[in-house]
């Protein structure tokens, strides 16, 4: 398990379209960046069972500072697991709380992931 930080940059971004549609940022998000939030979580599960995959990717709770070209942002995802040997599928949303700063078409979004499974 890993408890780094991790930075996603997400650019070019019109942070006044950015203001009316938060939804943006997921769909913004590059090849590179999407595979850096999967490895990351996946890093930060407890186990690895039914091979999980991050899907439904929605943002949620933006605010930003114009005047200090900072915010924050919820990103909402839903974990899907396969077991293939009893044919079930199981899913759990989770989620990211982002901070992030703004600079010239640049957003630049830090987090840490807090693992909420009880372990006693």
């Amino acid at each position: 398990m890993s408890n780094s930080e991790l930075q996603l940059e997400i650019s070019p971004i019109n942070i006044g379209e950015l203001e009316k549609d938060a939804q943006i940022i997921s769909k913004n998000l590059s090849e590179d960046n999407l595979s850096k939030l999967t490895e990351y979580v996946l890093d930060n599960l407890s186990n690895l069972d039914g091979g999980p995959s991050i899907n439904r990717l929605e943002v949620l709770n933006f605010k930003y500072d114009r005047e200090e070209h900072t915010g924050s942002f919820r990103l909402k995802f839903q974990i899907d697991r396969r077991y293939c040997c009893s044919d079930t599928e199981s899913c759990v949303n989770d989620y990211l709380d982002f901070d992030f700063k703004v600079h010239q078409d640049n957003l630049i979004a830090k987090t840490e992931y807090f693992d909420w499974s009880l372990n006693n």
